[in-house]
């Protein structure tokens, strides 16, 4: 070989080691968050956090993911279901309900759960239907007495229906046969059974004790109110879940963010719940909301087991 193609054949080699030694640029260029469909939008409190990750993440140093991405949950999917279907797909999970935090834990390895949102569920009544508060139920028993009177939730594929199966199972407010007397029609989602329930098809809908907060807050009416009884109402806590196969410095900044005081501070008006921090102030319209007993569950783990079977009998 002569020593012009030795050298040509050399220099080749030494590139084809270089190029195999050289770090190879990261094909992940976001890092997505499996949520459901109202944290995502302009305005949401998706976007605040968004805003909030990035620039806390792009100040923590180089080679990190910084484009936050949500992706809302598939249709009528629970956001556990979406999840497991193409688990490759998302980084983080951003509102769990405390019993869909537990059936994943059964099915994955989960690296933290961080509750950043919380509030108890509960009845809103029209009182353009039901004016006369002097005959308005006080107590879950006196409800049973109202036949067809309520609009609920599938918990199949619905967080707040979860909530109605808690009421159900866990609190054991009612029993299953006067949880499906009262029952008018059940959703698939909370925001159909809603604008339902708004529309004057029944006088009732399961919701949060929330929803009367944003009546007051935004439409400025006091129309729509929570019906107090006296038992109270079981809880609905969200979480913010890193998988396991997906913790890293990105998923910490996520966590830190979402607990930020800038975030907290806006779960109320935004996200329509309490946040986890209670030192965070709340809107004057939060503390006009009718006060309601908050009930929690003290075994979700055990729950979660039963959760299939509770809903099969609901759903039969």
């Amino acid at each position: 070989m002569s020593p012009l193609r030795f050298r040509a054949a050399t220099l080749w080699c030494l590139g084809l080691m270089a190029g195999a030694c050289a770090p190879k640029a990261s094909e992940k260029t976001t890092y997505r968050v499996l949520t459901y469909s109202s944290m995502t939008g302009e305005k949401s409190l998706g976007a605040a956090l968004e805003e909030n990750f990035e620039k806390a993440c792009r100040s923590s140093g180089p080679n990190l993911v910084c484009d936050l991405v949500l992706v809302p949950e598939d249709g009528d999917a629970s956001l556990v279901a979406t999840y497991l279907k193409k688990p490759e797909s998302f980084d983080a999970i951003l509102g769990l309900e405390a019993l869909q935090v537990a059936q994943l834990r059964s099915k994955i390895a989960i690296a933290s759960a961080s509750l950043f949102a919380k509030g108890p569920h509960a009845f809103i009544v029209d009182t353009e239907q039901w004016k006369d508060t002097s005959k308005w139920p006080t107590s879950w028993k006196d409800l049973s007495k109202f036949p067809k009177s309520a609009f609920v939730q599938d918990p199949r594929v619905s967080s707040v229906g979860i909530g109605w199966i808690k009421a159900i199972f866990v609190e054991r407010l009612l029993s299953l046969g006067n949880a499906k007397q009262i029952t008018k029609k059940v959703f698939p989602s909370w925001s159909v059974s809603y604008s339902a329930f708004q529309k004057g098809g029944a006088p009732l809908v399961w919701s949060y004790q929330s929803s009367e907060a944003y009546h007051r807050c935004e439409e400025k009416t006091d129309r729509y109110r929570v019906l107090p009884l006296i038992e109270g109402y079981p809880t609905q806590e969200e979480f913010v879940v890193i998988p396991k196969r997906s913790a890293s410095k990105e998923s910490e900044i996520l966590v830190s963010s979402v607990l930020s005081q800038e975030i907290q501070s806006q779960i109320p008006l935004k996200n329509w719940m309490w946040p986890a921090l209670d030192t965070t102030p709340l809107p004057d319209c939060f503390k006009a909301v009718t006060p309601v007993k908050a009930l929690t569950d003290l075994d979700t783990e055990q729950s979660s087991t039963q959760l299939r079977d509770w809903m099969d009998q609901w759903s039969l």
